[in-house]
């Protein structure tokens, strides 16, 4: 599968292929899950300019931190770099 879509349909494209365990992912080059949650919730308030009250409550669930960390850091950076700071320190 691999082969194909590296000779194949985006031999040409400018996308990330990553392979993992059991998956393939296929994405735009610079697209994330923070950058793709950003532009929804743009375009929601884009298109209802009524909204008088904002957005207060957005579920995001992932299964790897490694993987879906920039999109609890778009929702909340400055927790996320605390949180960084107080699991990386080390205690003896």
């Amino acid at each position: 599968m691999l082969q194909h879509l590296w000779a194949g349909p985006t031999s040409n494209a400018s996308v990330d292929i990553v392979q993992g365990r059991y998956y393939v992912e296929v994405h735009s080059v610079g697209v994330t899950k923070g950058s793709a949650m950003e532009r929804i919730l743009g375009e929601i308030v884009l298109q209802n300019k009524s909204i008088t009250t904002p957005i207060d409550y957005v579920l995001c669930i992932g299964n790897f931190l490694g993987k879906d960390e920039d999109i609890y850091t778009f929702f909340e950076p400055e927790l996320t770099k605390k949180t960084k700071k107080v699991s990386s320190t080390v205690v003896a």
